[in-house]
């Protein structure tokens, strides 16, 4: 029984609220780029011109309902968008990246459904991660949704309702919680988090959510996870596979992200790091899976069986 979640549009940040466009314009003119400054200009006025451009300049990411937005909706609207919306949702490497990585979560979450079994999303969003899986011939099912974000939980408590009408054996529950500060002892037997990570830029900070998690999980739990690796410009040992990316794309995505947008979650780790970083939280049984182009791999990890 697949779940298929729908969404009224997403909240919108009126006028790109928060947005300085003047600074962006100074800081534009003073920097050199071989994309031409009208072109850069043109790009900043159409990100203002559309609710998902209003969102990203107005708060630097994306939330819970403009993420599902990007991943399942647009796409099948693409025709209708504008041309730089259109070219965000289905161009953009990172977005094409993201978009991929969810459907291999959704492979690697299927494969931990079944009865009795505890999962968790952190941070949820509107938990499509978890109410899209085939739960059919399974009992005792416990899904949570954690996020520090209220109107990301109001949004999975709607989007739950179908699944909850269908199947009122299944138990759905919410939490609103610091992902750093959860204070869940042995509470689940799936793990999955996407879109946090990438936000951390001390190592300390990100071994500290990594023993949330791992906190979180019971003996024998696996965690469900993704970071962004190295870009070639910062590192020769890059996974990114450039065959399958066209440079202008990734030069437009580089000036809309880190230019226009000011984007504070680009930051870039390697496996070797993600193993360390993971291993050193106790887990074990680590695994990568990496999208065609390399760039957003998942990861997926255990805790030991071992109280």
């Amino acid at each position: 029984m697949m779940m298929a979640n729908t969404l009224q549009s997403p909240c919108i940040i009126p006028d790109s609220a928060g947005f300085d466009v003047e600074a962006t314009n100074a800081r534009l003119m003073g920097q050199e780029s071989p994309i031409p400054l009208e072109t850069r200009l043109q790009w900043l006025d159409d990100l203002q011109q559309f609710p998902l451009g209003q969102f990203l300049l107005a708060q630097k990411g994306l939330n819970g309902r403009w993420t599902h937005y990007v991943i399942h909706e647009a796409p099948l609207k693409a025709e209708s968008l504008s041309p730089l919306e259109r070219w965000f949702v289905l161009e953009a490497p990172l977005v094409r990246a993201t978009r991929e990585r969810a459907h291999i979560f959704q492979n690697e979450l299927q494969k931990c459904v079944q009865s009795g079994v505890s999962m968790a999303s952190l941070p949820c969003g509107l938990m499509h991660d978890l109410l899209s899986l085939d739960f059919t011939g399974q009992t005792g099912i416990s899904l949570t949704g954690i996020d520090i974000d209220p109107e990301s939980i109001d949004g999975a408590k709607s989007c739950s309702e179908k699944l909850t009408e269908l199947r009122p054996d299944i138990e759905v529950h919410f939490l609103e919680k610091d992902a750093f500060d959860l204070s869940l002892d042995q509470k689940f037997n799936v793990l999955v988090s996407n879109g946090l990570n990438i936000y951390v830029a001390e190592e300390a900070h990100l071994l500290q959510l990594y023993r949330e998690f791992y906190k979180a999980l019971l003996p024998g739990g696996t965690l469900i996870t993704s970071f962004i690796t190295l870009p070639p410009t910062l590192s020769e040992q890059s996974t990114w596979k450039m065959e399958q990316l066209e440079q202008r794309d990734l030069l437009q995505q580089k000036i809309i992200m880190q230019d226009l947008i000011g984007a504070p979650w680009m930051h870039f780790r390697t496996q070797e790091e993600t193993r360390r970083q993971l291993e050193l939280c106790g887990f074990q049984n680590i695994n990568f899976i990496y999208d065609m182009c390399g760039m957003f791999p998942t990861v997926t990890a255990k805790r030991s069986k071992k109280v």
